[in-house]
């Protein structure tokens, strides 16, 4: 139900398909709301206080709840919300995932990574900023397109961080020799600390509390695969990164 529900959704996004299978689509998203009601209601029955208790059921129930009433309450005129609502299957899926087997425990892997993948962004903001006024006061004359004010500084600073066009970036400092062994070095040293170095704290930090979860998870799940080779199957060059 999960995978045909993303399916579907994919298929929607074509405004030609859309339009030629619009009855098939439609049933398709008439079961899929019965499946969704039937899922609250069986839970209700099996335990509708502790029901409410979990943030997940009740997001469900106000997607669900969203998805009978759309239709009611805008029954012409309003397609552009009616799809706007319809895409809340999006999130019902998300949380599906979550709910398989495996995919429970990355869930939270990754919920636990947050905090710590907030500091490091932190980190890397402050970084940029100091190097966004580097930049600005050494280059600003001299390249104004990259670094002629702050926010210009930063957008060049996030370019080079994806490691994707900052040569261009480089190559305007060709024209004055001089400038360019400086320039080089400025991106010599953000490059290695920016790039390199907070990418690999990011996957020390997923690896660290993959390997915190993986003990709890391995007692809960004896047949399930060891947790050095889930470690490796999720991140196969963390071994050549890190140094225990």
């Amino acid at each position: 139900m999960i995978v045909s529900n993303c399916i579907i959704m994919a298929f929607q996004t074509d405004a030609i398909i859309a339009k030629k299978y619009d009855i098939a689509f439609s049933i398709c998203e008439h079961i899929i709301l019965t499946v969704f009601i039937w899922e609250i209601l069986v839970k209700w029955y099996y335990g509708f206080n502790i029901f409410w208790k979990n943030g997940w059921n009740v997001l469900d129930c106000l997607v669900t709840l969203a998805l009978m009433l759309g239709p009611l309450i805008f029954p012409q005129g309003g397609d552009s919300l009616l799809k706007v609502i319809r895409v809340l299957r999006v999130i019902r899926s998300i949380r599906g995932f979550a709910s398989m087997q495996g995919m429970a425990m990355m869930v939270t892997v990754i919920m636990q990574s947050i905090p710590d993948m907030a500091n490091i962004f932190f980190l890397l903001l402050i970084i940029m900023l100091v190097f966004a006024v580097f930049g600005v006061t050494l280059f600003s004359a001299a390249v104004p397109s990259a670094f002629g004010d702050l926010f210009s500084a930063l957008y060049t600073l996030f370019i080079c961080i994806t490691q994707d066009g900052w040569m261009d970036i480089y190559r305007e400092f060709k024209a004055d020799e001089g400038l360019m062994y400086g320039a080089s070095l400025y991106f010599f040293i953000f490059l290695t600390g920016g790039a390199f170095i907070f990418a690999n704290l990011l996957v020390a930090v997923v690896t660290t509390n993959l390997e915190i979860s993986m003990p709890d998870y391995d007692e809960k799940n004896p047949n399930e695969c060891s947790p050095a080779a889930v470690s490796l199957s999720l991140f196969p060059f963390s071994h050549l990164v890190f140094v225990t």
